[in-house]
């Protein structure tokens, strides 16, 4: 303690007080935005841009995810019992939790391991939902696989402005 009191004997307290106020000053300056800092799993001062950064990836995801319903076979959405339409969309709001913690998450990668493992995902939890044919058919698989890798690439230039 002997370097404090040398410190603040020598003219020191108005240097600790100027210290202070920029502290201060620099806190203040990153709690309104004013000052953001982006490191590598690290954000500072970036509140309100990451919100809109989410709120437009769920808005996405949303968008495509509710235009899917079209593109299945009339069939299945009618189904056998009558509920075919529900289910299909009971369905796809299962995909949109799947992709909604893909976003909150936070970590989303442009590779294709990635891609891959999303994709695996999506798949085994469609197949856990229903039991019919259609769902199982390669045509089907390849369609959720060019749909889960057009999301996951969109998501990744929404998260990375590009």
């Amino acid at each position: 303690m002997d370097w404090l009191s040398n410190f603040a004997g020598s003219s020191g307290i108005p240097v600790l007080i100027f210290a202070g106020f920029a502290l201060f000053a620099l806190i203040l300056c990153v709690k309104k935005g004013w000052i953001s800092f982006r490191g590598k799993g690290f954000n500072v001062g970036l509140e309100e841009n990451e919100r809109n950064i989410v709120r437009k990836q769920a808005q996405y995801v949303e968008t495509i995810l509710d235009g899917t319903i079209r593109d299945l076979p009339k069939n299945i959405i009618e189904g056998h019992d009558g509920y075919g339409y529900y289910r299909c969309k009971y369905i796809i709001g299962k995909i949109k939790d799947v992709y909604e913690d893909i976003i909150h998450l936070n970590h989303i990668e442009n590779n294709d391991d990635y891609i891959d493992i999303k994709f695996e995902i999506v798949y085994n939890s469609i197949l856990k939902l229903t039991d019919d044919e259609f769902f199982k058919t390669e045509d089907f698989k390849n369609y959720i696989r060019d749909l889960n890798e057009k999301l996951i690439k969109r998501l990744y230039k929404i998260r990375h402005g590009e």
